[in-house]
């Protein structure tokens, strides 16, 4: 749970996050998208819906434009066993 909060800090405040350490989190808005409760946190998530729908929080002034995240560093741990 802390890493996907970390993640949903981290983009809907790129702005003013300087960097980010993530051990397992889930994508960004992962809560949002269909079949969430098994694919956040088990893979296969449809990407392009996920990235749809954090242009449109953009888009709603709900969160920053993730374009302040391409100089962020961002070291995140993952495996098939999270």
């Amino acid at each position: 749970a802390g890493g996907s909060m970390a993640i949903q800090h981290l983009v809907a405040f790129s702005s003013i996050v300087d960097a980010a350490a993530i051990a397992g989190g889930s994508p960004y808005g992962c809560g949002s998208v269909r079949f969430r409760f098994s694919l956040c946190y088990t893979g296969g998530i449809d990407l392009q819906e996920v990235i749809a729908y954090v242009q449109e929080r953009v888009e709603q002034g709900v969160i920053d434009d993730p374009s302040n995240l391409k100089n962020v560093p961002v070291i995140l741990f993952s495996g098939k066993n999270d």
